[in-house]
């Protein structure tokens, strides 16, 4: 599954080796082809456990982010900075779940650190800048907070 370009760059044939993840040792380990099709590898075993399977290329679609899948807002520093500086005056509330915040509040989260709020989220949801980058967190919008 794993296509380098190391193995680009060498010739492969049958008795050649190549790195691989065994399945069955769940390591990436050395495979010696033993079956071809072209220039690709059809058939492998590995050299630790003997194990013989055939050969797969990882796919291209598995490296891009499926429509789905979150994606990382990644915002620029200068931004937190700035956002920071407008708010600085104001004392960072530690965020709690069961808390309300409003936009421009200030944040200090246990695992993200100091962060603004940027956008609130219908129903129970905000946008937190941080530093690295933005993240939408869980929180209450009616304006009151538990005690």
């Amino acid at each position: 599954m794993f296509y380098n370009k190391q193995m680009a760059l060498t010739k492969l044939a049958v008795g050649s080796d190549i790195k691989y993840l065994c399945s069955k040792c769940n390591l990436e380990l050395s495979h010696t082809i033993i079956a071809m099709i072209g220039s690709e590898p059809a058939r492998i075993r590995c050299n630790t456990c003997r194990t013989e399977r055939n050969y797969r290329r990882k796919k291209v679609t598995d490296l891009i982010l499926r429509p789905g899948a979150p994606r990382p807002k990644i915002m620029r520093p200068d931004m937190f900075q700035a956002k920071l500086q407008e708010n600085l005056m104001k004392t960072p509330k530690t965020y709690r779940i069961d808390q309300s915040f409003e936009v421009n509040d200030v944040i200090q989260h246990p695992s993200f650190g100091k962060g603004v709020v940027i956008k609130a989220m219908f129903p129970d949801r905000v946008e937190v800048l941080f530093q690295d980058q933005s993240r939408v967190l869980m929180c209450k919008l009616d304006g009151t907070s538990a005690e």
